[in-house]
């Protein structure tokens, strides 16, 4: 793992290895030598295999460590999901929404993470296409682009929950052949537990992971309580972790309330939208960390990027300018100070 600040000239080199923090030494792992190799105790297995395998593949062709090609696919990904929530965002909203959407995400404050050599911009991606599929009526593609995601993190199964309820609310229960494409979805997952069951003898090896990475299932309500303790006994220079976690998950629960009551609600056709956001929030805070560190919400700060619909949400309620100028203000600078921690060997999420 290099870092900027240990002693030495921050040449362009020094500055792209410094993004390769942390998780991303498990993606190299699966990239440059695949699961085998690294198997260990099993703890591999929660990270899923799309995005190393895309690295790999740019590896060949992306010149220097495979760190350039993680960068390369991750940035290619997010100018992707950047295009399609713009297009989203103007379908669903109007123009001056679709202006502020990828804009409000980009200044969040751990936005950072979308360019980093992890699997967030990938999954965005394909999230947001999958989602503009279903809106559009295009079930085949939207399942495909399920299964994608759902091969790039086990949330991607929740994408089934809008594809359901769109799919009845524009075809009703009169069920026609495209409705198999639902079966899709998980389509990933169960290429990747194909995979382990060949190989290590254990098809549920991606949940077995988990408890080594002590994370267990809790009720919603526990990790933000739990999280609000750590916030009150820790000091912020240790405890960061929770700060953001907590923040984040608080952020979003807030947006999601506004999305369904209030002037900025969504329209009753666009209720997919906030019920994919429930789903992935309570998915977020249902499953914390239970090591002695207290960082019960771990991670979450950089999941949140990937609640798309909250976002929209927020470009809506940014068509009020002061709300525009704190929240750019507010991100921006959070997020400056978050990278420069981040690219100095700092643990954010």
């Amino acid at each position: 793992m290099s870092r900027i600040g240990d002693g030495k000239a921050v040449s362009a080199h020094t500055l792209f290895m410094a993004w390769g923090q942390y998780d991303w030494g498990w993606y190299q792992w699966i990239a440059d030598d695949g699961y085998a190799a690294r198997w260990g105790d099993g703890r591999i297995a929660a990270f899923f295999p799309l995005y190393p395998l895309l690295v790999r593949g740019f590896d060949v062709f992306v010149p220097g460590p495979s760190l350039y090609a993680a960068l390369t696919v991750s940035a290619l990904a997010l100018l992707g999901a950047y295009l399609l929530l713009h297009r989203l965002a103007e379908r669903e909203f109007g123009p001056t929404v679709a202006r502020r959407a990828s804009w409000c995400l980009a200044v969040f404050p751990t936005g950072f993470f979308l360019l980093s050599p992890y699997p967030s911009s990938l999954f965005l991606l394909l999230a947001v296409g999958a989602f503009a599929a279903m809106r559009s009526g295009r079930w085949w593609v939207a399942g495909a682009l399920c299964a994608l995601a759902s091969g790039t993190r086990s949330a991607g199964l929740l994408l089934a929950v809008p594809f359901v309820f769109e799919y009845v609310r524009q075809r009703g229960w009169k069920l026609r052949l495209d409705a198999l494409a639902v079966l899709l979805v998980p389509g990933g997952l169960l290429a990747y537990m194909t995979y382990t069951y060949l190989a290590e003898g254990d098809a549920l090896a991606f949940m077995h992971a988990q408890k080594i990475w002590f994370r267990e299932l809790h009720a919603p309500w526990f990790a933000v309580i739990e999280s609000g303790k750590a916030v009150s006994r820790v000091p912020l220079s240790t405890g960061q972790v929770n700060v953001l976690g907590l923040g984040a998950v608080l952020f979003m629960l807030t947006l999601l309330v506004l999305s369904v009551v209030g002037p900025w609600k969504v329209r009753r056709d666009q209720f997919a939208l906030p019920l994919l956001a429930f789903t992935q929030i309570l998915f977020l805070i249902c499953f914390p960390v239970m090591s002695q560190s207290n960082e019960r919400l771990m991670s979450v700060a950089r999941h949140v990027l990937e609640v798309f619909p909250m976002f929209l949400t927020l470009a809506v309620l940014a068509r009020v300018e002061l709300i525009n100028r704190v929240y750019v203000f507010a991100g921006l600078t959070l997020q400056g100070c978050l990278l420069a921690f981040y690219l100095h060997g700092g643990w954010i999420a």
